[in-house]
Formats: structure tokens, C-alpha cells, sequence
């Protein structure tokens, strides 16, 4: 693979990541009054884990046929999302018992 194949596919997985994990769930979090978190932003991600899960199975048998960056780079990069997902649990459970207490 060739550095501008490389720099692409970088910029193109960092672009959707930021557009599913970051930008969409702010839009569904925005135009919603329900606090600390949307009544629709659980079935958004309802819908998105299974892609997700898919994507990174396939990369992750891609991976063990034959090494390649592409494949460890999405491998690492779901590892990443999957520490965030429980960190961020844990923050929505953290707000929604400081809201209670108040």
C-alpha cells in the first residue's frame, strides 16, 4: 500500500468515526430536552453496533490470513472505542446519579 493510500484511508476511517461516534449522536442529543442523554441516541447506537461489530470481525479475519496495517489499525481502533464506550457508561451513570442527589 502505497503512503497515499495510506494517508487516505487514515483520513477517510478518522472522517466516518467522527461522523457516527461524534457529530450524529451531538445532532440527536441537541434537539432532544431530556437530560443526560436522548430518548433516540440508544437506538441509534442499537443500530450502529452491529456494522460496527461486523466491520471489525471482518478486518480481524483479514487480519489472521495475512498481516496488514489496514486490518491492525481497525482492530486497534475498535479495541480504543470499546474502553471509550465503558468510559463514557460510566460517566452517563456518574451524571445521572449526581442529578439525582441534587
Amino acid at each position: 500500500m502505497s503512503r497515499a493510500e495510506q494517508v487516505r484511508f487514515l483520513m477517510k476511517s478518522i472522517g466516518t468515526a467522527t461522523l457516527f461516534l461524534g457529530i450524529i449522536p451531538t445532532v440527536i442529543q441537541a434537539f432532544s430536552n431530556t437530560y443526560p442523554m436522548s430518548d433516540h441516541l440508544i437506538p441509534y447506537f442499537a443500530i450502529l453496533i452491529p456494522g460496527l461489530l461486523y466491520q471489525v470481525v471482518t478486518n480481524f479475519v483479514s487480519y489472521r490470513r495475512q498481516a496488514d496495517r489496514k486490518s491492525a489499525f481497525v482492530c486497534t481502533l475498535a479495541g480504543m472505542l470499546v474502553v471509550g464506550g465503558f468510559c463514557l457508561i460510566i460517566l452517563l451513570i456518574w451524571a445521572i446519579a449526581q442529578s439525582a442527589l441534587t
